[in-house]
């Protein structure tokens, strides 16, 4: 049986990267830097929270590889 290649968790990571830096500037008064809030973010849709976006997902394992 053949596995399906989806694009999900590859859109969620670029809009999380898009969006994170956008929200925190809007936000001042949190004084978090940009990276400890894209860190936060990964944390929170990465296996250890929510689990949208698993570790070893084939196309982000390719794109790592660049």
């Amino acid at each position: 049986m053949e596995e399906s290649i989806t694009f999900y968790p590859l859109l969620i990571v670029i809009f999380l990267a898009f969006i994170v830096p956008i929200l925190l500037s809007r936000f001042k008064m949190l004084r978090i830097p940009i990276v400890v809030g894209e860190i936060i973010a990964g944390i929170i849709v990465g296996g250890s929270v929510l689990g949208v976006v698993q570790q070893h997902d084939p196309v982000l394992d390719l794109l790592s590889e660049f």
